[in-house]
């Protein structure tokens, strides 16, 4: 068929193979008559073929474009079937297919095996020249090294990670100090990422003084109940206990600034910032504490055997033993938290501003009776409130028929004393 008549329906193609690419038996069979009828159509309703054009002598025609949709064989192309003419237009190649080859400026087709080559030695030279380059060579000396006996000292030294540690080792060049300083650092920038995630979990400790005059009780809290069962976890909690037994602490504020007792000069912040960036991993710190002590009192502790929930209570006007066991008996109490968490000790230390919510609460719905009815109404009701809220005011949890009052009374007579609660305090996992 002349070149410059138009096909109206596609002429007998064959799906040659690619110049660069090994053929196979299917792409070497021409398309007949069924193949071409089920050929899509464009968006234009045309048919995907235009007119056979002469055959260019360009080899730049074997990349598809818009102009040339469809590239003819070159004029040296090694055609496998003789029977197709270097004028036959062919169908463009897949989406999907290789681009073509770098070598097609020589006009032949190359093997296999050629194809490809220029990146093989590119990357045999790139090879070369990371394995000639010094610093990875200084690396690979300084990491050939290294032992695994340095690794654990430094472990032992710092409690990190075994990949940290022998990483801190790599970059300090196999200094010992220099490594632990480089942890150091490391963790005190990662701990900055996590200081304001929440800590739902932790643990609650007291202590009290030989002699019953001093007391401390402190919560430390952390995010996950595994790390509250680590014993790195455990140690840092024994170990700002005793910091705060042995100093006049009134804050978490004040405990953070002390020196940390390891010898390393370092203060609390900075060993609980290095523990959450390199061992820990998530947000710890103190969340409550508390320092009662006493001249003429007891203080005592309790903490449940969970160490969730603890109390701390300080008893003034005598020091016998019969102080110290209601001291105990009352500070399970305040632990136990029943009926409700108290507020105060007595009614005199409640927040006028919350009796002032109670006595409205109290007068709700009294409306149109006489003042002298919602006057007692709200006595009351408030009589009830103080015996939930007010220490003193509660039914003893293991005695409900007696109240802590009664309690200090009966402690008063055998001691001979008037005995009083001077405060006291409770920590509880999860709680402000």
């Amino acid at each position: 068929m002349p070149s410059s008549a138009p096909l109206l329906t596609p002429p007998s193609v064959a799906r040659l193979p690619h110049p660069t690419r090994k053929s196979s038996p299917r792409q070497s069979t021409p398309l007949n008559a069924e193949d071409r009828r089920h050929i899509p159509e464009d968006r234009s309703g045309s048919k995907r073929f235009a007119p056979a054009k002469p055959a260019p002598t360009s080899p730049k025609n074997l990349i598809f474009s818009p102009k040339t949709p469809f590239p003819t064989l070159p004029k040296h192309f090694p055609r496998k079937n003789p029977a197709i003419s270097r004028a036959t237009p062919y169908l463009s190649p897949p989406r999907n297919s290789a681009p073509p080859s770098p070598w097609s400026f020589l006009g032949v087709a190359l093997p296999a095996w050629w194809e490809g080559l220029h990146l093989r030695v590119f990357r045999m030279v790139a090879r070369a020249t990371v394995k000639l380059n010094p610093v990875r060579m200084n690396v690979r000396r300084i990491m050939a090294e290294i032992t695994a006996k340095m690794v654990n000292d430094l472990r032992q030294r710092t409690n990190a990670p075994m990949m940290d540690a022998k990483r801190a080792l790599v970059d300090a060049g196999g200094d010992m100090e220099k490594a632990a300083e480089l942890l150091r650092e490391r963790g005190a920038a990662s701990a900055d990422k996590k200081l304001s995630n929440e800590m739902k979990e932790g643990l609650v400790a007291g202590r009290i003084s030989t002699d019953g005059k001093l007391g401390v009780l402190i919560r430390l809290g952390c995010q996950t109940d595994f790390v509250a069962r680590n014993d790195g976890f455990t140690k840092l909690l024994g170990d700002l206990l005793d910091l705060a037994f042995e100093n006049s602490v009134a804050t978490p504020a004040d405990l953070m600034a002390l020196r940390y007792p390891d010898g390393s000069g370092r203060n609390v912040d900075a060993v609980i910032k290095e523990l959450i960036g390199g061992t820990i991993k998530e947000n710890i710190g103190v969340t409550g504490l508390v320092r009662f002590s006493t001249a003429d009192g007891r203080v005592e502790k309790y903490v449940h055997h969970n160490q969730k929930v603890g109390a701390l209570i300080q008893i003034d006007g005598s020091a016998d033993d019969a102080v110290k066991v209601v001291a105990g008996e009352i500070a399970m109490h305040v632990t136990a938290g029943i009926p409700t968490v108290a507020l105060a000790v007595d009614r005199s230390g409640i927040d006028p501003a919350v009796l002032e919510k109670e006595k409205a609460a109290a007068a709700d719905g009294t409306e149109g009776k006489p003042a002298n009815i919602v006057e007692k109404i709200v006595a009351g009701k408030l009589e009830k409130y103080f015996q939930d809220v007010a220490l003193v005011d509660q039914p003893f949890i293991k005695d409900d028929k007696k109240r802590i009052r009664d309690l200090l009374s009966e402690a008063g007579k055998a001691t001979k004393a008037t005995l009083t609660i001077a405060k006291f305090a409770r920590f509880k996992i999860g709680e402000a």
